[in-house]
């Protein structure tokens, strides 16, 4: 499967259990990903909000964007 190019998602956390869950959304459908700790929702939230395109393979549970410059602004 090709990766998807993220287009929204949710984010939830959970006081009682300590734990947040994350939903990639891609043309539509929805990805749940697993429940994870404070440090990891932290870290994948960041990359969502400031980063751009984002990418998620399904296949793999891979997120991630496409080559930039290194010390460069966001690209286009």
């Amino acid at each position: 499967m090709q990766p998807l190019l993220v287009s929204h998602y949710q984010a939830k956390w959970n006081a009682h259990h300590h734990s947040g869950t994350i939903i990639l959304i891609s043309q539509g459908v929805e990805y749940p990903l697993p429940a994870m700790q404070a440090p990891e929702f932290h870290a994948l939230i960041d990359l969502l909000r400031n980063e751009r395109p984002i990418f998620f393979d399904p296949t793999h549970g891979d997120i991630f964007t496409r080559n930039e410059m290194v010390g460069e602004e966001e690209m286009d």
